[in-house]
């Protein structure tokens, strides 16, 4: 549900949707002391515009849905910030009221101002950009007091928030902030997280799994013992596993083969079976209204795939002259201390080879994966496998970026490279839909065109499994983050948290 956080309202549309104002909250004060203004959320989007991948952060959301200048935009810190005038669509009524003015009308702008990307950062207080990026500053219950990055050897990172000692929990409708302190570091390997959270001594007991789930060796052991399940943190994370199958490379018939034949009982099983999600479908989970159940390949009822199906539509295709590879590439992201990937991607090639067509494994390490498929790789290879949460509880955070053929290029989520006229008109028909419940309808219709496409094939609807240890309180899975909320977290007993003296 969207609730007012920084703003007082969820906005105020005209009467056409293409301009809405906002409202920041009185007394929101930076960890500087300072009171937090328009000029530093208008700020805070500008620097999204600049061209210089060193300074780019975040999803292309306010390049997509607000007016550009002319000539088009760049960012603060070229041409004197458009001659001190910033992004023009971007208006300050006064110190607290903020008025945006979009390219086409959008029916749920609310939804995507609550993305991160259109916070505010404190006019000049990034003077030295990159030691900015690793602490920007604070406007909620904790700031940034240690922040370490090794990019080389990850196991090293860490992250340390301590309390902000100028935030006001009365301007803070959301957030309860318990502890005094968090501390993030980072395993590579879930398996040695899991069985150090099982143990639960000494710092364990007061810590929790955020990105990585239960391992799957462990699964079974912790979800079927009565104390150790009831330190899980489960439920759905609106998460949806996919293949994006490039629709430059392969003709219709060919994803339509590929589509019927993937084994995603299989894939499921060496994910950690059904405690770690259903069977997919859909693109638009089914935690969002605007999910719209159908299953256009038979895999509720055949799970393992229908080989056979695939095979007739290979053939069929073949007879009116259309030409599918009998060798395709899949990249997928590879973690050298975790086989588990490789494992998962390998359903995928014993799928195929059912159907006579060669996969090529393109294993790419995982902390470099978004930047190959998405960067230097875009279009590159057949297969894909990739996950998505949406950004917010409806379709508008799925099909627009995922399969938008205007956003096709480097740097945009749509792997599948998917141009389709009626899929763009039928998005700018959806978006515009002032009527929330009307357009939740048109985001599932829209789902459901595309799959009819095969530009992408759902495998799971991931559910997130993460345990904590005993001293963890308050712990459950937002599905807006697909993580554990650690704004409700806290601890039965603090002291339990004290690293013992060296």
């Amino acid at each position: 549900e969207l609730v007012a956080d920084l703003a007082t309202d969820l906005g105020r549309p005209n009467s056409d949707n293409t301009v809405w104002e906002f409202t920041i909250r009185e007394g929101v004060r930076w960890e500087t002391g300072d009171q937090v203004t328009c000029q530093d959320l208008k700020y805070g989007i500008e620097r999204r515009f600049s061209k210089d991948p060193e300074r780019q952060s975040g999803p292309a959301y306010p390049l997509q849905y607000l007016k550009d200048n002319d000539p088009p935009y760049e960012g603060p810190w070229v041409g004197g910030n458009n001659d001190g005038r910033g992004l023009e669509s971007i208006e300050c009524v006064d110190q607290r009221v903020v008025r945006f003015h979009l390219k086409r009308p959008v029916g749920d702008f609310g939804y995507a101002v609550s993305m991160a990307v259109f916070a505010p950062v404190k006019v000049g207080g990034d003077d030295d950009r990159d030691a900015y990026n690793r602490r920007p500053l604070s406007t909620g219950p904790y700031k940034i007091v240690e922040h370490t990055y090794n990019k080389e050897n990850s196991e090293e990172n860490r992250l340390v928030l301590e309390r902000n000692e100028f935030w006001d929990p009365a301007t803070d409708p959301v957030r309860q902030a318990y502890p005094d302190r968090i501390e993030f570091f980072n395993y590579n390997d879930p398996a040695v997280m899991t069985n150090d959270l099982i143990n639960d001594e000494g710092l364990n007991k007061s810590t929790i799994m955020l990105d990585y789930d239960i391992a799957a060796t462990f699964l079974q052991q912790v979800m079927t013992d009565p104390e150790l399940s009831k330190r899980v943190a489960s439920g759905p994370m609106g998460a949806v596993r996919y293949l994006a199958v490039n629709t430059q490379l392969l003709p219709l018939e060919c994803r339509q083969a590929l589509a019927y034949a993937v084994n995603k009982r299989k894939f499921r099983s060496v994910f950690g079976g059904s405690l770690k999600g259903d069977i997919a479908t859909t693109m638009i989970p089914p935690n969002l209204h605007s999910h719209l159940q159908f299953d256009h390949y038979g895999h509720l009822e055949n799970p393992e795939g229908q080989p056979d199906r695939a095979l007739e539509i290979l053939a069929e295709a073949e007879q009116n002259g259309v030409d599918c590879p009998d060798g395709i590439t899949f990249a997928f992201p590879a973690n050298p201390a975790n086989s588990e990937t490789r494992r998962l991607a390998q359903t995928v090639v014993e799928s195929y080879q059912q159907i006579g067509i060669h996969v090529e494994l393109v294993p790419v390490d995982e902390q470099a994966y978004a930047g190959e498929v998405f960067g230097t790789g875009y279009g590159k290879y057949h297969l894909m496998w990739i996950g998505w949460v949406p950004d917010w509880p409806n379709g508008s955070s799925v099909i627009p970026p995922l399969f938008d053929g205007r956003t096709v290029g480097p740097g945009s989520p749509n792997l599948s490279m998917l141009n389709d006229e009626r899929i763009n008109s039928m998005i700018d028909a959806a978006l515009a839909e002032p009527d929330l419940e009307r357009q939740y309808l048109l985001w599932g219709e829209l789902d459901s065109e595309i799959q009819k496409l095969a530009a992408s094939i759902p495998l799971m609807y991931n559910d997130a499994l993460r345990m904590h240890g005993s001293n963890v309180r308050g712990a459950f899975i937002h599905t807006r983050f697909g993580m554990p909320d650690l704004s409700a977290l806290g601890l039965a007993d603090p002291s339990l948290s004290e690293a013992p003296a060296q």
